[in-house]
């Protein structure tokens, strides 16, 4: 994904979130948001560690198309946290 997908992913989810808080939760806006995000976010979570099958994903092993590849897929929470967090963003000077 580029980041202008990326980007407009965050702001689409963000914009279904505040309505949903405007719609059935009615609490400030910014709480709201943040709530319904950190539901959202522990849902994913959740079923990424339990697959359906009642055993955690971390008690299985890689699989052998994990333990070949040397290029691993990138999610759009890694690009998000590259773009954000990329070593040349920083400053190194405070003053």
């Amino acid at each position: 994904m580029s980041v202008f997908q990326v980007i407009a992913v965050l702001l689409t989810l963000t914009a279904f979130f505040s309505y949903s808080n405007y719609r059935f939760i009615r609490l400030p806006t910014t709480i709201g948001v943040m709530l319904i995000a950190l539901i959202a976010s522990l849902s994913l979570i959740a079923l990424q560690l339990f697959d359906g099958d009642g055993r955690g994903a971390a008690s299985r092993g890689p699989t052998d198309s994990q333990r070949v590849s040397k290029n691993p897929p990138t999610s759009p929470a890694h690009t998000v946290v590259v773009v954000l967090y990329h070593p040349a963003r920083r400053s190194s000077s405070f003053g």
